[in-house]
């Protein structure tokens, strides 16, 4: 039995009878010895396999600024179709699954801009799953640097990275403005060249590059580095029925009440309000404080509105019977303070 029949015997078996540890800890092992022999792609390869999500190794001594963004972070959505049914995502699967659709405009950049929590970063990794490719995070913390120049270069040895290895993955500069800021504003010299280097690197980028920039901050943009991006997507609200989906799934899966007449009553108020980050807040705070989901969505917005009185809960919309089981006291003494009775 050669080497190559050892390796696969031994993965087999560890793959049957082993822990889900011992099968990842076996193929980083795999990945280590691969990379130590120059397969680096191979190596890489087996590396996200197990969902490790480190810098992506150029095989070089230069450090690179891309990272393998290969578990996705839904915020615990209870699917990976979160965006599916939106049309802008459906029209940019069905341009990008093509590439030959890519040679008619060389790259696709599209800049992403919202309200923060309202699902960007999804849409980017879930389109990347769609379209079975690798997110590679460009590192924004380790592009800029206080050091004179330092920047710059550091923007050159990135475009390097792009050309030489990475070209047919889509890659995601998330919070961009930390990057780049609007040079109009109050800012060194310094900082107007790195913004200079980095629409350099836009225009430079390679063929059939897919490169996606999030912001929760477009007014904080350079102009003249939103004008390379040929398409621009504003995600500021999020979409009611998914986010009671989700919701609802996430409660039910802790034994917890949902009242679907109720929440949608509230996602109507709140829809501009709310981020899918609510999700988790709302069921932690649930069964933290043995509250209802209703009484926790009745604070949320009392937080943002004041406290609600009956007669402002009725002006909203609830019947009596809802003011009642928000307020926990009883049918009768909602409807004599609605008379003026109390």
């Amino acid at each position: 039995m050669d080497i190559l029949d050892e390796r696969v015997m031994k993965l087999a078996r560890v793959a049957v009878s082993g822990t889900k540890d011992e099968l990842r800890k076996y193929i980083l092992e795999l990945s280590k010895e691969e990379e130590e022999k120059g397969n680096k792609e191979f190596a890489k390869s087996l590396n996200m396999l197990t969902g490790n999500t480190s810098i992506v190794s150029l095989g070089s001594k230069e450090k690179s600024f891309l990272v393998v963004r290969n578990e996705f972070n839904f915020v615990k959505h209870s699917n990976q179709e979160f965006w599916h049914n939106d049309k802008r995502f459906t029209y940019i699967y069905d341009f990008l699954k093509y590439k030959k659709n890519l040679d008619l405009i060389k790259v696709f950049n599209c800049f992403i801009y919202g309200r923060p929590g309202t699902g960007k970063t999804t849409f980017v990794e879930e389109l990347s799953n769609k379209l079975n490719k690798n997110v590679l995070n460009i590192s924004a913390a380790s592009l800029v640097s206080s050091k004179l120049g330092e920047t710059q270069k550091n923007i050159k040895k990135l475009q390097i990275d792009i050309e030489n290895n990475y070209h047919d993955s889509i890659f995601l500069i998330d919070e961009i403005d930390s990057i780049i800021g609007n040079r109009d504003l109050e800012i060194n010299d310094e900082y107007k060249r790195m913004i200079g280097s980095f629409n350099i690197f836009l225009d430079s980028l390679p063929k059939r590059t897919i490169l996606f920039g999030i912001s929760n901050k477009i007014n904080f943009i350079d102009k003249a580095t939103l004008r390379r991006f040929n398409v621009k997507i504003g995600i500021d609200e999020i979409d009611e029925e998914q986010f009671k989906k989700s919701l609802k799934n996430e409660i039910e899966k802790v034994g917890s009440t949902f009242d679907d007449v109720l929440v949608e009553k509230f996602l109507r108020l709140l829809c501009k309000n709310l981020s899918y980050s609510n999700i988790q807040e709302f069921v932690s705070n649930s069964l933290i404080f043995n509250k209802s989901l209703n009484k926790v969505f009745l604070d949320f917005y009392e937080q943002l509105y004041g406290v609600q009185k009956y007669d402002d809960l009725k002006n909203l919309g609830f019947t009596i019977k809802e003011i009642s089981n928000l307020k926990d006291v009883s049918f009768s003494t909602v409807q004599r303070a609605l008379k003026g009775n109390l």
